[in-house]
């Protein structure tokens, strides 16, 4: 189990940033270059409050050109291109549905206008995962797991899936799309690892009391229902026991009190693991 999940571990951390967008996104459009308009595109990303991007002109055989100085105020937005003389910058607004892009482009003291309309986000989060089945199935030999499945989920939507190893190794059986998994213990590394992305963007603090952003927040006990943080739930020290088996009997109710010390106030002290909470 522990390589499973330092191999989820290692997808979310290498992939999942290729899919995360805020005001940033996929752009398409061109510059209105006099007598020859100039086909543009433009991806732009924001991680933890740093901004990234590059820009493809096809008529210029360009490709993933670095941006640079990119800045992003309300509505209002600005990059450079790196190392291209003139320093070609972009300042332009973003139209209030955010669907456009649009204002002037100059460089070398020439001065011309610019329009990107953002592109589809799922299929731009496709053409982002090229590249992804190979390093799966370079880094699950490396962790030496046998087989596993990956679904990429946007907006709702099913982006892709990926599948890589064997399901039954003594009949020599591929994992497939559709194979099941008994995922046990290894939402606990994925969900820390998705909820410290949140800490890093400033959206969540480990120290807080989980009501904080979930008001409707309860366990059995008041007072602990109103002292829980997120650091607690994600090291198993709430206080609740084991109750491993709640998963084949749903009817069944854990205890309300900690059974490493006997009372229902536990919290961080008597060093009683609970994996009931992740």
């Amino acid at each position: 189990m522990p390589r499973i999940q330092a191999l989820w571990c290692s997808f979310l951390w290498s992939w999942l940033p290729l899919l995360a967008q805020s005001a940033a996104g996929d752009w398409q459009g061109r510059i209105e270059v006099p007598g020859q308009p100039l086909e543009v595109s433009v991806h732009l990303l924001e991680q933890r409050g740093t901004w990234t991007g590059t820009i493809d002109i096809p008529a210029q055989n360009a490709k993933a050109l670095p941006l640079a100085a990119i800045a992003v105020l309300a509505a209002d937005v600005s990059f450079q291109i790196a190392g291209v003389p003139g320093d070609p910058t972009f300042k332009g607004k973003l139209a209030a549905d955010g669907s456009e892009l649009a204002g002037t482009f100059a460089q070398g003291g020439a001065q011309m206008p610019f329009a990107l309309r953002r592109g589809d986000p799922v299929a731009a989060a496709r053409a982002r995962l090229d590249g992804l089945q190979a390093w799966l199935d370079e880094t699950r030999g490396q962790f030496e797991v046998p087989g596993c499945a990956v679904a990429v989920v946007r907006g709702g939507e099913l982006v892709a899936t990926f599948a890589s190893g064997q399901r039954d190794v003594g009949k020599d059986l591929p994992v497939t799309a559709d194979t099941l998994f008994p995922i046990g213990s290894s939402t606990k590394a994925f969900t820390t690892a998705v909820l410290a992305t949140l800490v890093g963007d400033g959206k969540l603090e480990w120290d807080e009391p989980v009501r904080r952003w979930l008001p409707a927040f309860t366990v059995a006990d008041a007072a602990l229902s109103e002292r829980i943080t997120p650091r607690d739930l994600v090291t198993h020290r709430t206080g609740l026991p084991r109750h491993d088996l709640a998963r084949t009997a749903p009817r069944s109710r854990a205890p309300t009190w900690c059974r490493g010390c006997g009372t229902s106030r536990c919290r961080r002290t008597c060093g009683r693991s609970s994996n009931t909470t992740t």
